[in-house]
């Protein structure tokens, strides 16, 4: 199967739209008078939730994972934090990050590369 990649700024910026949509939506039902946000709920769980098995590829699923933990800006919990930590752990298990890596762009390589670094991992 040939699949056409999905880049990384494609991924942050789906992403960001999502989020910004399921806020969008919460301030619509807040001013009807709905309950708004519940405790422990965020967008960023929601847009995680809408791509979680959107991509194929393990270089694309690994793009998500560094994503959402960006987007959580070190603000998740710890259980969100494993969550995701494993997920990145097993795709570099199956497949070493050089090779995953090698099929980007220097741009793109860099910007990834940066926020992987940025995590500590």
């Amino acid at each position: 199967m040939n699949y056409e990649r999905v880049t990384y700024k494609e991924i942050k910026f789906s992403f960001l739209d999502s989020c910004y949509s399921y806020c969008r939506h919460k301030v619509k039902d807040i001013k009807k008078g709905g309950p708004g946000w519940a405790e422990g709920e965020h967008e960023i769980g929601y847009a995680y939730e809408q791509f979680e098995n959107a991509y194929d590829l393990p270089i694309e699923k690994l793009m998500l994972e560094v994503v959402a933990l960006i987007f959580w800006g070190g603000r998740c919990s710890e259980h969100s934090y494993i969550l995701h930590k494993k997920a990145i752990d097993r795709i570099l298990s199956e497949i070493n990050l050089d090779v995953l890596v090698s099929i980007l762009g220097d741009d793109e390589r860099q910007d990834f590369l940066g926020d992987i670094e940025l995590l500590l991992f």
